[in-house]
């Protein structure tokens, strides 16, 4: 029986603590290392090391020496000792409770023996182990080591290795703006099930998709989420009878997904062309893996082809089989046994958006993942803003998922979405409001990062026991924007080259291809729109005089909201000549930066986008137009300089720009 003492005040010469034994005995004298702020009256237990009167302390005696550990004031079961001992680290009870809740849940679906969680701390190392019990043996969780900070076990000064079946390669860095709370919790709730992401590959090219699902298998580990088991068919693969035996080893119901080699292949992206068919038996599997072939011979798809001069063996359709992710995903739930695999909320991140690309933007709805596409009024949506050349989110706790209290009621209901319909009781809430908006931001960056482009991703949020979300991710794609089609003219910069530059400076003012000048803080993913505008002016033998460049950007404006436009870094810019810039007509214009900026900056502007294309038309006569992607624009020649107006009708905001530089 380990020995429990009291604390009376007194120390001795060197600081150490002096305890009086409760069971009676002379009083012995305690190492202390500062760890805790010991009060007199508080009992701590220790063990003695055969050294005299001085002894060290443990939670556990048969590891290297500890530090002293105060016994809590009620819950001396092993789950009482975790809580205390995190709680301790400064961390706030709820997060507590919610690793502690985690960490059993873990630990009873690994280990059929499991019997109780204990905690260890090494006195040199400022180590935390958490273990589990089972029978006579003990098996290590995770351990943290503290870092020079001295934070809480949950803060970005600690690292996590999870041994085991997770493998040391699992270590977790939690750094600051990155991995949230919810991250830590999944590296304990989210492996015992991902069944090593199951993936089979066979047929063949299985196109965009399921290279994306390659690329986030090869990266769950170390980001932290989970995917479904997948079935990958190449566009060669015809044998049905051997891909409905593979589908056996699926849990239903799955998702039959579209995988042409187009779909993010040749600079296309294919979204929305191809059919998807959610079954529920592997028989019907035949029937939906021809419906699914089938749709490259769609009218929308033969449009698409003609457009984009594809040839037939450019479409050939790979197929994507996939577990549905649901509520039963990670262990079903008695109350959801009638709707056993609807997902908690789906939705998709870009990891940058088109036309602002400081921002991220996530969308999220109740239920399967279809409603993002067909039910536009039950999703919803956040621009999250960015540092630039940080990726790191401007406002973090604005978007750090908080998982309120009074809000579980319908997490605890969300087994009953089902396609088509949301309860009543939904009506009050945003989806967005229990997605990790923080660690999805995180994730994205991280994928951009190695596909070396922006990326849009599918997510799941689901539920289990006490309704803590697991996050799995089930469709990665590059961003491509669809009027980038044309191959680009031999000897013009290449779009590779663009992106290259654009790159390299990136955060660090301009990438310049030749006359073409490209502000990369300021452009999402439109670097082709420079060459492909370039192009067409000289198709119309308007050539840029010497000293003028052609400048395309997709935000120089703001949305709507009477904000201050943000222009170009002018300083970048000297003596610019003539400025024309497009801004739809519904969009809201405040000119006062604007104005003081073009004043100073001798260019031309027209105030009211009302008006502004019929006014530079009685200005310049017979303009030279040509349509360009959504866009219609408009050469003007001016006798003394050279400018084209985008009249934008879809795209949200588009500029044209030209400017003399001496």
């Amino acid at each position: 029986m380990t020995p429990v003492g009291t604390f009376n005040g007194d120390r001795d010469r060197r600081g150490n603590i002096k305890v009086k034994p409760v069971d009676g005995g002379r009083t012995v004298v305690l190492r202390d290392t500062g760890d805790y702020k010991i009060r007199p009256g508080q009992k701590v237990e220790y063990q003695v090391t055969g050294r005299g009167d001085y002894v060290d302390f443990g939670v556990i005696p048969n590891l290297r020496p500890t530090t002293q550990r105060i016994i809590p004031p009620a819950d001396n079961s092993p789950i009482g000792q975790l809580e205390q001992e995190l709680a301790k680290r400064g961390n706030s009870p709820f997060l507590v409770d919610r690793l502690v809740a985690t960490v059993t849940d873990y630990a009873r679906a690994t280990y059929p023996d499991f019997s109780g969680i204990g905690v260890e701390r090494e006195r040199y190392f400022d180590t935390i182990h958490v273990y589990v019990q089972c029978g006579d043996k003990k098996r290590e969780l995770f351990k943290s080591h503290r870092g020079s900070k001295g934070l809480g076990l949950l803060s970005p000064e600690y690292e996590f290795e999870i041994p085991g079946r997770l493998e040391r390669a699992s270590m977790l860095k939690v750094m600051s703006g990155g991995l949230d709370i919810t991250q830590i919790i999944g590296a304990f709730t989210q492996f015992p099930y991902d069944r090593a992401g199951e993936i089979a590959r066979f047929g063949g090219d299985f196109g965009g998709k399921g290279r994306g699902i390659l690329k986030l298998r090869e990266n769950s580990r170390a980001l932290q989420y989970i995917i479904p088991a997948t079935l990958l068919v190449g566009a060669d693969f015809d044998d049905i009878q051997t891909l409905v035996g593979e589908s056996r080893k699926l849990r239903f119901p799955v998702v039959v997904r579209s995988s042409s080699l187009i779909e993010g292949g040749k600079g296309l992206s294919g979204s929305g062309l191809f059919e998807s068919v959610f079954i529920g038996e592997p028989d019907e599997l035949a029937e939906a893996f021809e419906s699914v072939r089938d749709s490259v011979h769609s009218a929308s798809v033969v449009a698409y082809m003609r457009k984009h001069e594809l040839k037939p063996e450019d479409v050939r359709m790979g197929v994507v089989v996939q577990e549905v992710v649901g509520q039963d995903y990670l262990g079903s739930q008695p109350q959801f046994r009638d709707y056993p695999k609807t997902p908690f909320v789906s939705g998709i991140i870009k990891s940058r958006m088109e036309y602002e690309s400081d921002k991220a933007q996530v969308f999220g709805a109740f239920g399967l993942g279809t409603r993002i596409m067909a039910n536009r009024e039950a999703v919803s949506s956040k621009k999250i803003p960015l540092e630039p050349g940080r990726y790191t989110i401007v406002d973090l706790e604005k978007f750090e998922n908080k998982q309120p209290q009074d809000k579980m009621d319908v997490v605890a209901a969300s087994g009953k979405v089902r396609e088509g319909q949301v309860p009543r009781d939904y009506v009050s809430y945003n989806p967005l409001d229990f997605v990790p908006l923080a660690r999805l931001v995180w994730i994205a960056n991280q994928l951009e990062r190695l596909q070396g482009a922006p990326v849009i991703m599918e997510y799941v949020l689901t539920s289990v026991n006490d309704y803590r979300p697991i996050l799995a991710l089930v469709q990665l794609e590059v961003i491509r924007a669809e009027r980038d089609l044309t191959p680009l003219r031999m000897g013009q910069p290449s779009y590779d080259d663009i992106i290259a530059q654009s790159r390299n400076t990136m955060g660090h003012g301009e990438a310049r291809v030749g006359n073409i000048v490209h502000f990369p803080k300021l452009v999402g993913i439109d670097e082709r729109d420079l060459v492909r505008m370039h192009e067409k002016l000289a198709d119309l033998n308007v050539s840029l005089p010497p000293g003028y460049c052609l400048i395309y950007t997709d935000k120089i404006g703001s949305r709507a909201n009477n904000a201050s436009m943000q222009l170009v870094d002018y300083s970048t810019i000297h003596n610019a000549g003539v400025l024309v810039e497009a801004v739809p007509s519904n969009e809201a214009t405040n000119c006062s930066h604007l104005g003081r900026v073009l004043d100073e900056q001798n260019l031309l502007y027209l105030s009211d986008p009302t008006d502004r294309l019929q006014t530079l038309m009685r200005m310049f006569p017979n303009p030279q137009p040509f349509s360009f992607g959504d866009h219609q624009v408009y050469v003007f020649d001016t006798g003394g300089s050279v400018f084209a107006q985008v009249d934008s009708t879809i795209k949200p905001t588009g500029y044209a720009l030209v400017y003399r530089q001496h």
